[in-house]
């Protein structure tokens, strides 16, 4: 039975280049993996946001939808599909599907964290890693392969980029202070280069910074690790 890849809404709005970075990685790791493409957002905004009724329409579609293993690519999603989808449901019928998804879907950082990589050599220099707060897999064996990159740790040890929690639209000024604080900490130590876990966080930070004029570079770690392979 293939493996179904989900991947986020946002990295395929935003980030084709990852998008199919991510293909590359899991097909490299799986050879019958295949795109997962009859889900919408997995409802992340709506459970923050405590719109549970929408969240549970959104799940419904899901839930119905499983019939193989889901590798996901979005800590974010991963955690949605796994945590908060077997609480909406009362029905058993429905619960018992919910369950189903959870035990179905694993993460795509999991998945990784052991992956051995052949050339890391075409980076180097300073990079600022922001950590998904969702992402719970010890990647730090991972990186350490990237021998030439110098990792920029922030004073904020772990940090938050400001979108986590439907914050931007719930107290927007506040968010992008966060947002600020995070590039200018980075900047303060000579790093504007940020290779980001998870991107909701990665998209935020671009809008701030565009908006606020500072010039970065960003990326998803499987952007480093999809030439390193």
């Amino acid at each position: 039975m293939s493996t179904k890849i989900q991947i986020s809404c946002v990295t395929k709005h935003f980030f084709p280049e990852t998008h199919q970075n991510y293909l590359k990685i899991n097909a490299f790791i799986n050879q019958n993996s295949i795109e997962l493409e009859n889900f919408t957002c997995c409802a992340y905004p709506l459970f923050q946001n405590g719109d549970l009724k929408t969240a549970k329409k959104i799940g419904e579609h899901h839930i119905n939808s499983i019939i193989s293993k889901i590798v996901s690519c979005s800590n974010k999603c991963y955690s949605t599909f796994k945590n908060q989808y077997p609480k909406l449901y009362n029905n058993t019928v429905s619960h018992n599907a919910a369950l189903d998804l959870a035990n179905k879907t694993e993460s795509f950082y999991h998945l990784i964290s052991n992956l051995n990589l052949k050339n890391t050599s075409h980076f180097s220099g300073k990079y600022t890693l922001i950590s998904d707060c969702e992402n719970k897999t010890n990647i730090n064996e991972l990186i350490k392969q990237f021998e030439q990159i110098e990792w920029i740790e922030l004073n904020l040890n772990p940090n938050c980029c400001g979108a986590g929690a439907c914050l931007p639209t719930q107290n927007k000024s506040l968010s992008v202070q966060m947002a600020i604080e995070l590039i200018n900490d980075s900047l303060s130590k000579s790093s504007n280069q940020f290779v980001f876990i998870d991107d909701v966080c990665r998209q935020h930070i671009i809008e701030v910074a565009n908006k606020q004029k500072i010039d970065i570079k960003t990326f998803n770690l499987v952007d480093l690790i999809a030439i390193s392979l």
